[in-house]
């Protein structure tokens, strides 16, 4: 994955792509539907967006991914749940969805910033995710207040481990009898 590439799925390579998916890297899918008031105006934006980011191919990697309504139950990943949805993924796993402008500069900065040339580093061993761990490990901090209004507690007296054994005491005395 050197070099931004820019998809159109359809009936023919939608198998493929999918298979391929979870070593993609990053993917940037737009999910539009024909029959959506909201895509068809947005579609025009977007094809200016995917025209645009052929001259920055070297900027950014990854896939920019197009897919109709029909044919995104095909792809192993999440499902929108609505029309437009532009979501990012890790592989098959789901990042975030686009929440800002759709306009061309915002969307632009978006995927600059989130498309990387190179996919995250995987753990390659337990061993490794291990030591990471305890290396990266953080305390957890309570931000309740102390019990008692932040007051110290008293220590607790030793009378009655005294009074304990003078009652054992007279109870052995009174059985002697």
């Amino acid at each position: 994955m050197n070099e931004l590439q820019i998809i159109d799925l359809n009936s023919d390579n939608i198998g493929n792509f999918a298979n391929n998916m979870p070593n993609a890297g990053n993917i940037f899918i737009a999910f539009l539907a024909p029959w959506c008031g909201h895509c068809t105006n947005f579609k025009p934006e977007w094809e200016t967006i995917k025209q645009h980011l052929n001259t920055l191919k070297g900027d950014a990697g990854g896939h920019i991914v197009t897919v109709d309504d029909n044919l995104m139950k095909q792809l192993p990943c999440k499902q929108p749940s609505g029309f437009p949805t532009l979501s990012l993924y890790n592989g098959k796993e789901w990042k975030e969805d686009y929440n800002g402008a759709r306009s061309k500069d915002e969307l632009v900065e978006y995927l600059l910033n989130n498309m990387t040339k190179t996919p995250a580093k995987k753990h390659k061993t337990r061993k490794h995710r291990r030591r990471r761990r305890k290396r990266h490990h953080i305390h957890k901090i309570s931000t309740k207040p102390l019990r008692g209004g932040g007051k110290k507690k008293k220590p607790r007296k030793k009378t009655r481990k005294k009074t304990r054994k003078k009652k054992y005491k007279r109870r052995k005395q009174r059985s002697r009898r």
